[in-house]
């Protein structure tokens, strides 16, 4: 039989435990609220980030596609401008070969009417027309990241006969030539004005010199006149 003593401490013993389970128990659920409780913030703010960061890639990805639609007008843009330039533009590859020609370029060269040029694909530096009009050397110098200009008097593969002036601006992209643009110009019929203007000139200077030759003899031919009739005794005819 348990004394009365015994059974006091039993019973103390029994309340400590009892009360250290319930206060552990309490705490443990407490602690699992709290943790659920954050982790219910945690997932409220991911689901918000989420949400903001789909409205985002929605956003950017309409940006985009506007951007793309704007680089697609800006480029029918600039194609239609090159197209349609009075001036013959040209673009070389980084190797130098004629990759485009506008149909201004085409006409200066002579291309037959929905004919494919001769020169597409070629090295520019290998062309004989360039060769003959001295101008193969000074395309060297765009891979050196120098502009070029130049004015000739230009036979095309063709035949047909111009006098161009030619531009050229090199293409670098980091620090590596990626081609070039030249822009050439026809000429010919400034040039023919210029010569007409210089044949003129010619003519008028050779009329300048003849008249002003004619009148040294006439003032001579009075002075001699003059003479003769002091020999004569009789006064002069022309005063000079």
């Amino acid at each position: 039989m348990y004394t009365e003593n015994q059974i006091q401490i039993f019973v103390i013993t029994s309340s400590i435990f009892l009360g250290l389970f319930i206060l552990t128990t309490v705490y443990l659920i407490i602690k699992l609220k709290l943790k659920d409780n954050l982790l219910r913030r945690s997932e409220e703010r991911l689901k918000e980030y989420s949400e903001d960061l789909e409205k985002m890639v929605e956003e950017r990805t309409k940006q985009l596609s506007e951007s793309e639609e704007s680089y697609k007008q800006l480029y029918k843009l600039n194609e239609g401008i090159v197209e349609n330039s009075p001036g013959g533009i040209i673009r070389l590859d980084a190797e130098l070969r004629i990759s485009y020609e506008n149909p201004e370029m085409k006409r200066i060269l002579g291309v037959p009417l929905g004919e494919k040029s001769k020169t597409m694909g070629m090295d520019i530096r290998e062309l004989s027309s360039m060769k003959n009009a001295g101008l193969s050397s000074v395309f060297n110098n765009l891979l050196e990241d120098k502009e070029i200009a130049a004015e000739r008097l230009f036979i095309s593969v063709y035949g047909k006969e111009t006098y161009i002036t030619l531009k050229g601006v090199p293409m670098f992209e980091n620090n590596k030539f990626t081609g070039a643009v030249l822009l050439i110009n026809d000429i010919t019929k400034r040039k023919h004005a210029e010569e007409e203007l210089k044949k003129r000139l010619n003519e008028l200077e050779i009329y300048y010199n003849a008249t002003i030759g004619r009148e040294g003899r006439i003032i001579e031919l009075k002075q001699k006149v003059n003479e003769l009739l002091q020999q004569l005794g009789k006064e002069k005819k022309y005063g000079v």
